[in-house]
């Protein structure tokens, strides 16, 4: 076997039926950058470029980001 993707499962559906190959499950899943999105993050930049906070982000999230520089 082959892995299809590496993400994280976000969703799970089962529709069963009782014809024979009707029933279904559906699994909907993302990538690592769903973990962005758990929980909101407000704080201030100060001094910082876009670039360089760019960088701090993706990095906090365990990303090695490739920006370029602003």
């Amino acid at each position: 076997p082959e892995p299809v993707l590496s993400g994280y499962v976000i969703e799970t559906r089962a529709v069963l039926s009782d014809t024979p190959q009707r029933s279904t499950f559906d699994v909907v899943a993302m990538d690592a950058t769903v973990l962005m999105n758990l929980e909101e993050k407000v704080r201030p930049w100060p001094n910082m470029s876009d670039s360089d906070i760019a960088d701090a982000i993706f990095s906090e999230y365990g990303f090695t980001p490739v920006v370029e520089t602003t």
